[in-house]
């Protein structure tokens, strides 16, 4: 049975994704622009070049391939998550949260949802929006479970948002899940210094050193 230039097509692509993954960045960009070359619209070529971009550091041509997936594929939510996970690399948090957003609102495939409220949720910590970090760290959390990181930034978001009984229930859970590691104490001593507690700020300290 005689192939078609479609099958030859998604053959190209699928030596691309698998170069890609074995760390032959160059081949796989070299593959996805043969594909290109011969349909400019194919979402999944641009996605392969994306990628390969992306693990370049070359993140402005990263993110002109991910717009042209997005253009020819717009009800993907994973293209619109891939665009934003490359607008926050090259730092542009504003561009990257409203392509999140709309990543949720398509829906995204379920390895990529975790993930995407973690970013979200570091991107809203970074920018001071205290209250939507801890919304999607609680969302992250549901997904991706336990997760060290996303617990201290939790803390101090819940800190920083004033609700300091929050942030030190969460410095607590840090300390039973990992009790021989200073972070968590660290973490609750500094909310209580901010809350000016100076004896139970003490008390952490004395706590940690045991």
């Amino acid at each position: 049975m005689e192939t078609t230039n479609n099958e030859k097509l998604e053959g190209i692509i699928g030596d691309s994704r698998l170069a890609f993954i074995q760390g032959k960045y160059k081949e796989s960009l070299n593959l996805a622009k043969s594909v290109l070359s011969l349909d400019e619209t194919n979402p999944d070529a641009h996605q392969c070049a994306g990628n390969a971009y992306m693990s370049f550091g070359d993140y402005e041509s990263a993110i002109e391939h991910y717009k042209k997936a997005l253009e020819n594929d717009a009800d993907n939510g994973d293209r619109y998550f891939n665009l934003g996970y490359a607008y926050a690399s090259d730092n542009q948090p504003v561009k990257a949260l409203e392509m999140f957003a709309k990543a949720d609102e398509v829906g995204c495939s379920p390895n990529v949802v975790g993930q995407l409220y973690k970013i979200m949720a570091m991107l809203c910590f970074d920018m001071h929006r205290f209250n939507d970090a801890i919304l999607n760290f609680i969302k992250s959390e549901k997904i991706i479970g336990i997760d060290m990181e996303v617990l201290q930034r939790k803390a101090l978001s819940y800190s920083m948002s004033g609700d300091t009984i929050a942030g030190i229930e969460v410095a607590n859970q840090m300390k039973l899940l990992a009790p021989t590691d200073y972070l968590g104490y660290r973490i609750a001593f500094n909310i209580l210094l901010q809350e000016e507690r100076l004896e139970e700020a003490e008390k952490e300290l004395d706590r940690a050193e045991r």
